[in-house]
């Protein structure tokens, strides 16, 4: 294999090794978590959490958004939302704020649950550019819907 390919493919696996790891800790950290937040379906639901099983949460969806399989589509993703992370110190805290602001300034949309939420306002929102970035990278066309 090519020097540049081989330290390409190093880099690729030590970072699928540490998104892995972030996954089983999100899964861990929902396993963590009161029973009745295994299955957040709306607002109400939410609200019933205290302020650190929400933060708990809110960081275990978003971390999930970064598990990578590989196709180049994936690994963009993970890359983008790993440097926006970065970028923009997403913590449990800030990505629960997030929540709680949509969930306050859209009341009709309580109803949805809040991993769409995520999606919605840190993935596709927040972090949308840092995604499209990676992907413009890896010759991808930029992302216009849900991952």
């Amino acid at each position: 294999m090519h020097k540049a390919g081989k330290k390409s493919a190093e880099s690729l696996s030590a970072f699928l090794g540490n998104v892995l790891g972030i996954g089983c800790f999100a899964f861990m950290s929902f396993l963590a978590t009161s029973a009745s937040a295994l299955f957040v379906s709306d607002y109400a639901k939410w609200k019933t959490m205290d302020a650190s099983d929400r933060a708990t949460y809110a960081k275990g969806m978003f971390d999930t958004f970064m598990i990578a399989y590989p196709a180049d589509d994936d690994i963009a993703r993970a890359f983008g939302l790993d440097n926006c992370a970065a970028d923009l110190k997403l913590s449990g805290e800030k990505i629960a704020e997030f929540v709680d602001d949509y969930y306050e300034t859209t009341p009709k949309e309580r109803d949805m649950p809040p991993f769409v939420v995520v999606n919605t306002v840190v993935v596709l929102g927040l972090c949308r550019q840092h995604i499209n970035s990676e992907r413009k990278s890896r010759g991808l066309t930029p992302l216009v819907s849900a991952p």
